[in-house]
C-alpha cells in the first residue's frame, strides 16, 4: 500500500520534470562495506568470485573496450595496471583482445587477491591502498574502474592515479552515473557535468576526456 501511495507521488512529480527517489532504510549499507574488512567480506561471496561471467559486467567491459578502440588506442605490449582489480576480471577479459607486455592488479581487499591469482594467474597482484600505498613503478595504461565512488578522499586518489602514469600513458576511469546510482555503499556521487568538472581540476596538465560508458561515467586521461 505504501510502496503503491510512493509510485503514485514519483509520476505525479514527473509530470513537472521532477524525478523524486524514495531510499528504503532497510537497504542502507554500513559506511564499513568501504574498509578492508567490509571489502573483504564483499568478495568472499559467491557470485563475487566468478564477475568474469556475469552478462551485465562482460557488457560493461565491452563498452570500455569500444571506447578505447574508438580512441585508436591499442594495449599490446604495454604494462597494464588494474587500481581496484577486485577478482582481476577486467584484467582477464583484457587479455582475450590484447597481448600487453604485463599485467598487474591493485587491490585493497586480500580476500579478493585470493581469488584473483586463481582466477588470472598471469598478473601479479599487490595489495594497494589508493590513499595511502605507494609503488616504485610507472604504467603505460591504468584503469581504475567503479572504485571512486567508495573512497572518502577521491581528490587524493586521483593524484595517487596520475603518480602512476608513465610518460604518454593513458588512465580510464569510471564512476556511476550519481543521477541514478541509489547504491547505498557509494558515498560519492557525480553527474556527467560535475565529474568533468572535478577530473578537470585535478588534471590540468593533461589532456582529459569525459563521457559516459554504458550507464555509467568515464574519463580517459593522457599524459
Amino acid at each position: 500500500m505504501i510502496n503503491k501511495f510512493l509510485k503514485n507521488i514519483h509520476n505525479f512529480l514527473l509530470l513537472f520534470g521532477l524525478d523524486v527517489r524514495f531510499v528504503q532504510k532497510e537497504k542502507t549499507v554500513s559506511h564499513n562495506h568501504n574498509t578492508e574488512m567490509g571489502m573483504d567480506k564483499f568478495w568472499e561471496e559467491y557470485n563475487q568470485k566468478k564477475m568474469w561471467k556475469i552478462p551485465e559486467i562482460l557488457a560493461f567491459y565491452n563498452e570500455i573496450l569500444q571506447i578505447i578502440k574508438t580512441k585508436n588506442i591499442l594495449l599490446d605490449h604495454k604494462n597494464i595496471v588494474d587500481l581496484g582489480c577486485g577478482t582481476g576480471s577486467l584484467l582477464y577479459f583484457i587479455d582475450q583482445h590484447f597481448k600487453p607486455a604485463s599485467y598487474t592488479g591493485l587491490e585493497f581487499s586480500n580476500k579478493a587477491i585470493e581469488i584473483a591469482k586463481v582466477n588470472f594467474p598471469r598478473a601479479n597482484y599487490y595489495y594497494f591502498d589508493i590513499l595511502k600505498s605507494e609503488i616504485n613503478e610507472k604504467f603505460d595504461f591504468l584503469f581504475c574502474t567503479e572504485v571512486l565512488e567508495h573512497i572518502d578522499d577521491p581528490y587524493l586518489a586521483i593524484n595517487n592515479i596520475q603518480n602512476l602514469m608513465a610518460p604518454g600513458s593513458v588512465a580510464f576511469i569510471t564512476v556511476p552515473n550519481g543521477r541514478v546510482d541509489n547504491y547505498p555503499g557509494h558515498i560519492n556521487f557525480w553527474s556527467l557535468e560535475s565529474w568533468d568538472v572535478f577530473v578537470k581540476k585535478f588534471t590540468s596538465d593533461k589532456s582529459v576526456e569525459t563521457g559516459y560508458v554504458g550507464k555509467d561515467l568515464y574519463a580517459l586521461i593522457q599524459s
